[in-house]
């Protein structure tokens, strides 16, 4: 076996290690996964998978591919958790695979070894490729290009070494054949029908971005003044010519063709079918309108995505500090890792750029961007334990330091919070452990000069963090869980019916999911049409506090059925309807005042 068959299938091993433990076993969570696990269902059953629906209305939140994934999930496993993620599986696995390919061409095989384990592990993607969500397939799809790209140019080191990349020689477009530009350009499109334009836009930027800085070469030496000499390289950077032949060497209408033919298709039949109301929906509300303004209350400052990708990438992010000056020296004039790192920044700031323009703000928006993150890792790895690159010792100090604070701060925050939102989970701030002793033993590894040793510590600690998290601590809150209790007190109570449902106040897309039924949204003033004389099988979820500020009482001979705790929310969950005839009707239950 090649050393390249032997580490990929490394990584294999190791994401199916992370991955998969108890990947069906916890129900989907809110909002998304249950939300899209619906729509799924629900194309399936109305055998249309051209337009999403959800709760009998069309669904304008993401265009089919993923819908397409986990359906075919559904026709090989079942309707159930697990077939609903495994294509994320799959597709974050291949991110994994693409990221080592990545780090090997740009930079060395041990690097790109280093790069696809840090994704693999980090937190956020490690839970995004067990989830039920459409950005495993995003990733993949944004990552190809720029494969693709990296393979097809002088940045591929087996080409740099024959041709030279600097200010007098930069990449150009055109390096890249048509072919490769028109693979590139279909699986933009592929991300286009999983996202939306943000898969064309951002990937493409990110390769223009690249070249311009390519073209723009160095600062210079005159003037004298650092602002002079930077005024005069960035008027290089954006002059309208050098950016006109960057666009054009990137064959722009082979791209529109390639658009065309892959993402075209659906979202005219799309909106066909609907009489262009997914597309308006989609595009005017879904981009434009959460790129212009905030929804849902999802905001944030400037700095929003650093903080998120700190947490996201954790426990590597550890070394962000030292990845980043490392990355900084290389992109040095006369650096050989030049090209690669102007890459990687180009990738990773047009991501966080963009976002952080947006109005709505949301973590995983620039998870594209972890392959590149992942990538900077890996290299500066590969350099610390080669002992081919340096670092300040006390940054790596500091680093072992921050996973001990991180560690001690979930064995003391996190049984506080299980006791106040799913009491009786104390215990899962053990977790806090894995941290807490990678760091020490880290630490001392660090000190003793057992650089490799000190990587596979912080290597073990990235596999075994998000293992604790997903397969046993997301275990044992799923406990909590009720829409698949709801489920089961309808089958119990309307055996072999399709009983009508209404929520007031408390609705949730997996309810939707579990009772595999549509669910009216009601006020006060429907409750009585609901319930009105003659009507079988009716029943209203509500909750607790709900109920007690309805100004009217219930309909004579409607009562609480059933309640439960309500997950994650201090109140209580009520089913409430008529109960069978042939079955003594519960004493109805006095309205419960209001909690303050």
């Amino acid at each position: 076996m090649t050393t390249s068959l032997r580490d990929q299938a490394i990584l294999i091993a190791l994401c199916l290690m992370v991955f998969l433990p108890n990947l069906g076993v916890t129900h989907l969570w809110e909002e998304d996964e249950a939300y899209f696990g619906r729509t799924a269902q629900e194309m399936m059953h109305r055998h249309n998978l051209v337009v999403p629906y959800f709760n009998g209305e069309i669904s304008l939140h993401k265009p089919a591919l993923m819908y397409w994934v986990m359906i075919a999930g559904f026709q090989l496993f079942g309707e159930n958790e697990f077939a609903a993620r495994f294509g994320s599986t799959l597709f974050g696995i291949g991110s994994v695979l693409l990221t080592y390919h990545l780090g090997g061409r740009l930079f060395s095989p041990r690097a790109g070894f280093w790069s696809g384990l840090a994704l693999a592990t980090c937190l956020h993607f490690s839970i995004v490729s067990r989830s039920a969500l459409a950005d495993p397939e995003l990733i993949f799809f944004c990552t190809i290009p720029l494969l693709i790209f990296v393979w097809g140019t002088r940045l591929s080191r087996s080409k740099a070494a024959m041709l030279p990349v600097d200010a007098a020689h930069p990449v150009r477009g055109n390096e890249l054949s048509w072919a490769g530009w028109a693979g590139a350009y279909a699986a933009m499109g592929a991300a286009v029908l999983t996202k939306g334009p943000v898969g064309f836009l951002l990937p493409i930027a990110s390769m223009g971005l690249f070249l311009l800085l390519s073209q723009a070469g160095e600062l210079g030496d005159a003037p004298a003044s650092w602002v002079g000499r930077f005024g005069r390289w960035f008027l290089r950077l954006v002059h309208p010519v050098t950016f006109v032949r960057t666009v054009w060497s990137m064959r722009p209408l082979t791209g529109l063709l390639m658009l065309a033919l892959v993402a075209l298709p659906w979202y005219a039949a799309v909106g066909y079918q609907t009489n262009g109301e997914w597309p308006r929906g989609f595009l005017l509300v879904h981009n434009v309108g959460r790129f212009a303004s905030r929804f849902e209350s999802h905001g944030g400052g400037p700095l929003f995505y650093i903080v998120a990708i700190c947490i996201g990438t954790f426990p590597w992010s550890i070394w962000h500090s030292q990845s980043l000056y490392r990355a900084w020296t290389g992109i040095q004039p006369g650096s050989l890792d030049r090209p690669a790192y102007q890459l990687l920044l180009a990738w990773i700031g047009i991501w966080i750029a963009a976002f952080t323009l947006a109005g709505t703000k949301l973590p995983h928006y620039v998870l594209p961007a972890y392959p590149a993150l992942a990538l900077l890792f890996g290299a500066f790895v590969e350099g610390w334990v080669s002992r081919s690159a340096e670092t300040n010792r006390r940054w790596l100090q500091a680093s072992w330091g921050i996973l001990c604070v991180v560690g001690v701060g979930i064995l003391i925050v996190m049984p506080l919070v299980a006791q106040r939102y799913a009491p009786g989970e104390e215990v899962l701030g053990l977790i806090g452990l894995l941290p807490l002793c990678g760091g020490l033993w880290g630490y001392w590894a660090t000190e003793n000069e057992r650089r490799h040793q000190a990587a596979m510590i912080l290597s073990g600690v990235a596999v075994l963090f998000p293992l604790a998290v997903m397969a046993w601590g997301a275990v044992r809150i799923d406990r909590h869980q009720k829409s698949h209790v709801v489920a089961g007190w309808l089958q119990e109570l309307a055996p072999g019916a399709q009983p009508r449902l209404a929520t007031m106040g408390c609705f949730e897309a997996s309810l939707a999911y579990y009772c595999d039924n549509t669910i009216r949204k009601v006020s006060d003033s429907d409750v009585a049409e609901l319930f009105a004389p003659g009507m079988t099988n009716a029943f209203l979820i509500t909750t607790d506090r709900r109920l007690a500020k309805s100004p009217q009482p219930l309909p004579a001979g409607v009562v609480v059925l059933r309640e439960t705790p309500r997950f994650l929310r201090p109140e209580m969950l009520l089913l409430i309807g008529r109960p069978a005839p042939f079955e003594p009707g519960p004493s109805p239950r006095p309205r419960p005042p209001i909690e303050p």
